[in-house]
């Protein structure tokens, strides 16, 4: 009874205190949060360390944390950040235009010490990019370098333990053919230094034929026509009686394509003929049409049509300094040849994928003047449109530069 009493008159005691002096008691409870930045919150520039990010513990170091932008006011950056012991936290990276949505740990080039592999999002899309670090060197980033100007991207990625090595695995859905489930491409790469070296691949496996399609486009992607020949006319034998009409043309056509690029011309006639005679209402028929007729047209002068088919798929394979080392060379004694439109075209591509740009302007403005009936003109006015605008308005203008021959 005593001690309840007691309890009482503490209340009574403690109300009145506050009662009595609430206004310098709200005070001091604000007067606290001066003091916030000695009680460990986090410095400026620091994003919000939310629900959102993702963390992994490393021993003996602390804590990294793949943070994406929490909200608006943030933008678009995203950043990779280490919490030492302690609660001081280090920004290691910071990601303009991508998100980092996980982190991976795993010893990719086999020194016996493990690499962080951060994996962002594009803010415009599904496609994820591998960020690596190196634990040994401070979290420097190994890959992408600064010159890297295609980097990975894959639809997952992930690391891959094997019996003695870690392999990052970046997986893909093909889809070139789209009549059945698409084709799960699965390549993987270790780390030599700072750069990513491809050690293998695997495939999904299934019976559908639109996989075994993805595989010969695949191959046709990659420049082996042989490869790729061969995988059109094996889907064509085995599964010919359940093929979709498209799906046939589609496959007769790239079977075609492959043996141009074979110079097999006239199997590749045939073919085409096949797609244009026998699947006239084929969205791949017109195409057909136009290939069939410029092979029929120009088999005689057969130096120079290897010579375009050499330059373009050159070009398409992405090797625009070899396909302009071909062409410099012919045309510099062979400038008026039946196909001269077609490989001053090719000249002008070549030039505008290696980014120099005022000699392929030079180029496509040659071509006006020197091949004005070409059927090639409508793709040579897009292509100076692209470079500097409207090329009619800007016909006319100087062009400060020397072709190197």
């Amino acid at each position: 009874m005593n001690l309840y009493l007691k309890k009482i008159c503490f209340c009574d005691l403690c109300g009145k205190f506050f009662s009595e002096n609430m206004l310098q008691f709200l005070v001091f409870l604000f007067s606290l949060g001066a003091l916030a930045p000695l009680f460990g919150s986090e410095p400026p520039g620091i994003p919000h360390l939310g629900a959102h990010s993702q963390r992994l513990e490393l021993e003996g170091i602390g804590t990294l944390l793949a943070c994406p932008p929490s909200d608006e006011t943030e933008g678009k950056s995203s950043q990779l950040l280490l919490e030492k012991p302690g609660g001081m936290v280090e920004v290691i990276y910071t990601l303009e235009g991508m998100s980092f949505i996980s982190l991976l740990r795993g010893d990719l080039d086999g020194d016996q010490v493990p690499e962080i592999v951060a994996v962002a999002r594009s803010s415009t899309g599904p496609d994820l990019v591998p960020y690596i670090f190196s634990e040994k060197q401070g979290f420097t980033c190994l890959y992408p370098g600064e010159d890297e100007d295609t980097p990975l991207i894959g639809e997952e990625i992930l690391l891959v333990a094997g019996k003695d090595v870690t392999s990052l695995c970046v997986r893909n859905k093909l889809d070139f053919h789209q009549y059945g489930p698409p084709l799960i491409q699965s390549e993987f790469y270790r780390l030599s230094g700072k750069r990513i070296q491809k050690t293998g691949e695997s495939f999904a496996e299934g019976s559908h034929f639109n996989l075994q399609l993805n595989r010969a486009a695949l191959f046709f992607q990659r420049g082996q026509y042989l490869e790729a020949q061969k995988g059109y006319q094996s889907v064509l034998e085995k599964y010919g009686a359940v093929l979709p009409r498209e799906a046939t043309a589609e496959a007769l056509f790239y079977q075609a394509e492959s043996r141009k690029f074979l110079k097999d011309f006239k199997t590749a006639e045939t073919l085409y003929q096949k797609v244009v005679s026998g699947f006239p209402d084929s969205k791949i028929t017109d195409a057909a049409r136009k290939e069939h007729a410029f092979l029929s047209g120009n088999s005689s002068g057969s130096a120079e049509l290897s010579l375009y088919i050499d330059a373009g798929r050159l070009n398409d394979l992405g090797q625009s300094e070899k396909s302009l080392e071909l062409l410099n060379r012919y045309l510099l004694t062979n400038a008026t040849g039946p196909l001269a439109d077609r490989l001053f075209f090719l000249k002008g591509e070549a030039l505008s994928s290696l980014d120099r740009t005022d000699e392929a302007i030079s180029v496509f403005r040659d071509f006006k003047r020197k091949f004005s009936n070409s059927p090639l003109i409508e793709d040579v006015n897009m292509h100076l449109e692209e470079l500097i605008g409207n090329p009619e308005e800007s016909e006319n203008e100087p062009t400060h530069t020397g072709e190197k021959e």
